[in-house]
């Protein structure tokens, strides 16, 4: 990939005089080469067609082009192509790298490593109207005003009827609304207008008496809410913004109540003065996997390993009626009125002449149009994508430039005896392609500049029903998954963190060294256990990353209910050994489907310890849990305009709040200032909780517990209690466990409400090494099961991290 944005941008500058030079990029020594490879056979330029089994690597950087004489049906054909190859590379894999950044396997594309960038906001709602029109997951970057989206609109007009409940217009309005989504037929009929009305009444008596968080509160627990929003407001996208808006409207309020009057005010107050600031700027559409479409401008300082450039080779934009920005000399110029003729003839030549006034602003939008390229083309890691119309005016964009001008070493105009040199604009100096035949010889010559790391490719119109036509030929909203979850929102100068960024490169944590595991679920654990251990039918399979989120995903799937013990086996071998193979291809070539099938089978009939009565993980798991749930949190206090930040130095002090025989109570003090990868945090906490169980306490009440599962191989010796907690500890993994019940406390707190009690309810973290598990007969050690490792910190200490997490 280096090599061929080498190529493509030698000798090229980002300023009118010259002063930004690119600089040749190099890669690190002994950096893989291998990058995206698809499995399946596939047609490429620079490839044979190979079989289903073998790899099929393909060059990082390629130009799809339309021909020039196709120029009226470009946008069409670019859009209708564009679906087809993020399906193609949905079937791809990426390399994996270990902590050295050596490849050590690979693993799927998923939705979210691909990024498309575009120029325009309407072009990338398009696109994503597109994508999920053809059931391809796609979210939009924030852009714009929150207080200006349809969401604002909706939720004023809900407040509106609030103010005045028993206006029966007022009620039809937000009846055929958002939070309703009645019909206009439905919504003529007196009955559900009363039953409307009744409503808007006891929520506007609740909004004086206990805020607006309790008004959305109430909205989403309405039968039908979260439904009729994802129908009408086009699923994530509505109900992201109408979270966003009560948000604002708090933050408002100082968190205090108020009437619906002043909500009313406060809105209309707000969409008069609509800002995009970091605060108010629309969030992204759902945090879940998804293709991630933004702007350019918005993708500065992002990674994706997989770019998509659709429609970006297009004529930069020299009409603004902004006023002009520009250099003349050693001075930064504003020409206020750019559409007023004020020339001076005795002071030709200098910007006092309107022409040359023009002339210069044009000049620096090519050149911001030149940065701007540059900043689109080296936002891949692994995969670039480029698609080429040859519409009048786009040879003067940055990525035309890039494409059709002349390099230094002539290398464009001449490649090889070969190819005849292309005939250049006098004026421009460029080589636009005019012919199918030009075109062809123009990316020829580009793929000879580098030839293992450029392809080209023509494309034309797919089959009827793929392309763009299909956003006026389907209405409605896509069937998109409404979330729970807290949204992401993007603004400058955040990240986003997990556990895992959090304590890289952190060895000193853990106490063991050096060699401190990096990863969920890194190879095997270093240290060695002092007693010997028999035989563990685990020692036949592999281990690694690749057969850790193999086991991961085979669970996820499993059918815990058929896994129960049982005198008869047969169905529930059966059924666990179905999904084994499902998955086969993530496993070693060496492991035995029907090993680890047993192995698994005998892991889940393992009986855990008295905090789960001592039933074994299948029945647990069986009798309530919640697989993979995925949170993201604001890291700091979200009153703040900045967004906060959150100073995680002082999680060492929150130490003393975990009971003096609380077996990682040490590892937490040592949690000071510099042993994390920062100590100051801004930006977005997010991750993925393995299962979420529940069980009856003696009482009756229902404890909720995080569990995590773990295919940590040790050298030698049992699991048995000290070792587990060496593994613990050796892979920071009492960190992720603290912040995964910070998350599930919030989400405790958001559904069971103001009855939550985290002494009753909050369990505690289990994490479960499933290579220490072997059934019945797994030892119990003062009451704790090998292979297991329970924590219940005190209330204090998890109140404590969620405080500091938010910034207090």
């Amino acid at each position: 990939l280096l090599e061929g944005l080498n190529a493509l941008f030698a000798g090229s500058t980002f300023d009118g005089a010259d002063r930004i030079k690119y600089e040749t990029v190099a890669p690190r020594e002994g950096a893989s080469e291998m990058g995206i490879s698809f499995p399946a056979a596939r047609e490429t330029p620079e490839s044979a067609p190979n079989t289903r089994s073998t790899p099929n690597p393909v060059k990082p950087i390629e130009i799809r082009w339309v021909s020039p004489e196709e120029t009226a049906e470009s946008n069409d054909i670019i859009l209708s192509d564009l679906v087809g190859v993020v399906r193609e590379h949905l079937g791809a894999t990426l390399p994996v790298f270990d902590a050295d950044r050596c490849e050590v396997g690979r693993r799927d594309v998923e939705p979210g490593d691909i990024g498309i960038l575009v120029k325009s906001n309407t072009d990338g709602d398009k696109i994503a109207v597109l994508l999920r029109k053809h059931g391809i997951p796609a979210v939009r970057s924030g852009v714009g005003s929150v207080e200006q989206s349809p969401a604002a609109v909706q939720l004023r007009a809900l407040l509106y009827a609030m103010e005045r409940p028993s206006d029966t217009r007022r009620g039809r309005l937000v009846a055929n609304g958002w939070f309703f989504g009645l019909t206009p037929t439905e919504a003529l009929e007196g009955t559900a207008i009363l039953e409307i009305q009744q409503q808007l009444a006891t929520w506007a008596d609740a909004l004086p008496k206990f805020g607006v968080f309790h008004l959305w509160t109430a909205i989403r627990h309405r039968a039908g809410s979260l439904i009729s929003i994802a129908t009408n407001g086009d699923g994530d996208r509505g109900y992201t913004d109408l979270e966003h808006l009560v948000e604002v409207l708090n933050r408002c309020l100082e968190g205090r109540p108020g009437s619906v009057d002043l909500c009313i005010s406060i809105l209309d107050d707000l969409a008069s003065h609509a800002s995009e600031s970091d605060e108010r700027r629309r969030r992204i559409d759902s945090d879940s996997a998804a293709v991630q479409i933004t702007t350019i401008h918005s993708a500065k300082g992002l990674e994706y390993p997989i770019v998509l450039l659709p429609l970006v080779t297009k004529a930069p934009n020299n009409q603004n009626s902004e006023p002009y920005v520009f250099g003349y000399g050693d001075e930064r110029l504003v020409d206020a009125g750019p559409g007023i003729s004020w020339s001076e003839p005795e002071r030709e030549g200098t910007p006092a002449d309107r022409t040359v006034r023009k002339r210069l602003a044009e000049a620096e939008v090519s050149e911001e149009d030149r940065r701007l390229a540059y900043v689109a083309l080296t936002r891949a890691k692994h995969r670039l994508v480029i698609w080429v119309r040859h519409s009048r005016g786009n040879e003067n964009g940055g990525l035309g430039r890039l494409l059709w001008g002349a390099r230094l070493d002539g290398a464009l105009a001449k490649p090889s005896e070969a190819i005849e040199p292309l005939a250049k604009d006098a004026e421009t100096g460029l080589t636009k392609p005019k012919t199918t035949i030009e075109a062809t010889a123009c990316y020829e010559a580009l793929v000879e500049l580098a030839p293992k790391s450029i392809s080209h490719r023509q494309i034309w119109m797919r089959a009827p029903g793929s392309g763009a036509e299909i956003l006026e030929t389907q209405g409605g909203a896509p069937a998109t998954k409404i979330l729970d979850a807290e949204r992401v929102l993007l603004r400058a100068g955040w990240r986003a963190w997990s556990y895992s960024s959090l304590t890289d490169d952190k060895s000193a944590i853990s106490n063991y060294g050096p060699e401190a595991l990096r990863s969920d679920e890194p190879d095997e654990h270093l240290s060695e256990s002092s007693s010997p251990s028999e035989a563990n039918p685990w020692d036949a399979l592999s281990a690694g990353t690749g057969f850790g989120d193999a086991v991961h995903r085979i669970l996820e799937e499993a059918d815990f209910a058929l896994l129960r013990p049982a005198e008869d086996d047969t169905e529930a071998k059966a059924s666990l050994l179905e999904t084994v193979i499902g998955h086969r291809y993530r496993l070693s070539p060496t492991d035995n489907p029907e090993t680890l099938r047993d192995c698994l089978l005998d892991a889940v009939r393992t009986p855990l310890d008295a905090g789960f009565n001592y039933r074994s993980i299948a029945e647990v798991i069986a009798d309530g849990s919640l697989r993979e749930l995925d949170f993201s949190f604001n890291l700091g206090s979200s009153s703040r305009a900045t967004g906060g930040s959150a100073d995680l130095s002082g999680i060492a002090a929150l130490s003393d709040q975990l009971a003096a025989d609380d077996p990682f109570r040490s590892y937490f003090a040592r949690i000071g200032p510099g042993m994390l990868s920062a100590d100051v945090v801004s930006g977005y906490l997010s991750g993925s909780i393995d299962l979420v169980v529940r069980t009856a306490s003696d009482s009756g009440a229902m404890r909720y517990f995080v569990v995590d599962y773990k295919t940590n191989r040790q050298r030698q010796g049992d699991y048995e209690p000290g070792a587990v907690k060496a593994l613990m500890e050796h892979g920071n993994y009492p960190l992720q466990a603290a912040i995964y019940l910070v998350a599930l406390q919030r989400y405790l707190r958001l559904r069971i409400g103001d009855t939550y009690d985290p002494d009753l309810h909050l369990g505690g973290a289990s994490y479960w090494f499933m290579r220490g598990l072997l059934g019945a007969d797994t030892p119990l050690n003062n009451g704790e099961r090998n292979g297991v490792c329970s924590w219940t910190p005190s209330t204090a200490f998890i109140d404590g991290l969620d405080n500091l997490l938010g910034g207090q």
